[in-house]
């Protein structure tokens, strides 16, 4: 091994565990919002949970939170617009398929500004 072999594995061991921390740190995050947020609705200091029950106000924030991620995460296809698709066409079909069908004419442009308009209702 050279000394740059050495270097590149240590950058990636380094990399591996900044990874590690990253995705612990933003889980912990992510679990401590989600219960203040839960708890305020059960305490009914939200507006909605204070004018309604609680339970709609978990029922309509987990809709919501659902609804989003699903909107958000299909933002897949974008990525994959630059993408030579016979790279992927044996190995992801589905992915392969998708992609045919998103890029005829203007559909990816007609699902890239619905998508923009849904997340601003949802958010806002």
């Amino acid at each position: 091994m050279t000394r740059l072999d050495d270097q590149a594995n240590m950058t990636k061991g380094k990399t591996k565990l900044w990874s590690i921390f990253q995705n612990v740190y933003s889980s912990c995050l992510l679990i401590f919002c989600s219960v203040v947020v839960m708890g305020l609705i059960a305490n009914k200091q939200t507006n909605l949970s204070d004018k309604a029950n609680p339970t709609a106000a978990f029922v309509v924030i987990w809709i919501s939170i659902v609804w989003l991620t699903m909107v958000e995460g299909s933002i897949g296809l974008v990525g994959l617009g630059p993408v030579n698709p016979e790279i992927y066409m044996h190995s992801h079909p589905v992915a392969y398929e998708c992609e045919k069908i998103a890029m005829k004419s203007d559909t990816l442009d007609r699902y890239l500004m619905g998508r923009q308009y849904m997340v601003c209702i949802m958010v806002f």
